[in-house]
C-alpha cells in the first residue's frame, strides 16, 4: 500500500471520509489537530484563558489503544494525551475517563460532556 493509499484508508471513519482536521475542545481553547499524526494544526485560544499554545501532538494512537474504538470528530481534551513543545508527556486523565469515557450503555462518549465538570463546570 502507498503511503498515499495508507492516508487516505486512515480518513475513513464509520464508513465515510473522516473530517479533516479533528477537533480537541478544553475550557481554555479549542484545537484543529491532523487526524493522522495528532499535530496542532490550528489553536482557537479563548479571552482570559490559559495559554494552551504549549500542546505541539495529542496522542491518537494511545487513545484508539485504550478504547479500542475509531477515533471520533470531536474529544474532551482530558481524554487525549499529548506532548508538549519541550518534549513533555502529560497522559490522558483517568479519573475523567473513569467518570464520563463511557455513557451507561457501555458505549464511549464523544467529544464534550455536557456533565464534565472539569471543562463545563
Amino acid at each position: 500500500m502507498t503511503q498515499n493509499n495508507l492516508s487516505e484508508a486512515l480518513r475513513i471513519w464509520s464508513g465515510k471520509p473522516r473530517p479533516v482536521p479533528l477537533a480537541v475542545h478544553s475550557s481554555h481553547a479549542d484545537f484543529s489537530i491532523d487526524p493522522d499524526s495528532g499535530d496542532v494544526l490550528s489553536l482557537d485560544q479563548f479571552p482570559n484563558s490559559d495559554d494552551m499554545s504549549y500542546i505541539a501532538r495529542f496522542d491518537l494512537a494511545e487513545w484508539v489503544a485504550y478504547w479500542s474504538e475509531l477515533l471520533p470528530e470531536e474529544f474532551d481534551i482530558l481524554d487525549l494525551g499529548y506532548w508538549c513543545k519541550d518534549g513533555v508527556y502529560e497522559p490522558a486523565e483517568p479519573d475523567w475517563r473513569k467518570d464520563f469515557g463511557k455513557t451507561e450503555d457501555g458505549t464511549h462518549r464523544h467529544g464534550l460532556s455536557h456533565k464534565n465538570p472539569y471543562t463545563n463546570p
